[in-house]
């Protein structure tokens, strides 16, 4: 099996104290995607 991320995209839902942290480890690969509903979370991530 393939784990390379290379030319995989990695959607985040929920950027909450779990999903946050997870999305800026996957960052270091290309083609990350966070995505949350609840715009209390907006200020975290205008940084």
């Amino acid at each position: 099996m393939d784990h390379e991320l290379n030319d995989k995209t990695v959607c985040i839902t929920g950027l909450g104290y779990v999903g946050l942290p997870l999305a800026l480890a996957f960052s270091e690969h290309p083609g990350v995607v966070g995505f949350d509903v609840d715009s209390r979370h907006d200020h975290r991530l205008k940084r």
